[in-house]
């Protein structure tokens, strides 16, 4: 496990200008989680067995909770751990990517974070906006559309699909 350096973090916002055109402002915050709205109503509890061992072994290796980091593998693959992405719209911080990190946080009583923001956002939220407090745990994970009162397609990112992908899997600098 490896923090990322500014070059690599500069690199990260870059991919994410580039496949992600919210906003022409990118940048990695520490923010108050209190701050951050979630939009999906439901977390899963596979995800957030997940969500946890992320969370220990950022507090294991010494890395600020979520500053992007490398996880470097015995075969020599080296996965880029991307930080929770949020959207900025009128000085308002929605949950675009890391919903099962966030929450687990919130469960730890944790309370600052690192994120990835764009700023000033111009899609529409993919759904209506929620409240921590009702976000309901789910053993079965339901298709995306299902998880977003009132879903748009129109302003469903896809960060979660890219994150998880062999960009950041099979990361090599």
């Amino acid at each position: 496990y490896e923090q990322c350096t500014e070059k690599t973090i500069g690199d990260l916002i870059n991919i994410f200008k580039e496949q992600f055109p919210t906003s022409s402002k990118w940048s990695l915050e520490e923010v108050e989680i209190s701050e951050i709205i979630p939009l999906c109503k439901h977390v899963y509890n596979e995800r957030l067995n997940f969500a946890q061992t992320s969370i220990l072994d950022c507090i294991q290796y010494g890395i600020p909770l979520f500053y992007p980091y490398k996880v470097h593998y015995s075969n020599g693959n080296t996965h880029l751990v991307v930080p929770p992405i949020v959207e900025e719209r009128d000085k308002l911080l929605y949950l675009g990517d890391g919903m099962h990190r966030i929450y687990s946080l919130i469960k730890r009583n944790i309370t600052k974070v690192y994120v990835l923001v764009t700023h000033e956002c111009i899609l529409p939220l993919p759904g209506k906006p929620q409240n921590w407090n009702e976000v309901k745990k789910k053993t079965i994970q339901l298709p995306y559309q299902l998880n977003f009162d009132n879903f748009t397609e129109l302003g469903f990112t896809g960060y979660s699909k890219f994150c998880n992908g062999d960009t950041f899997w099979k990361y090599q600098e």
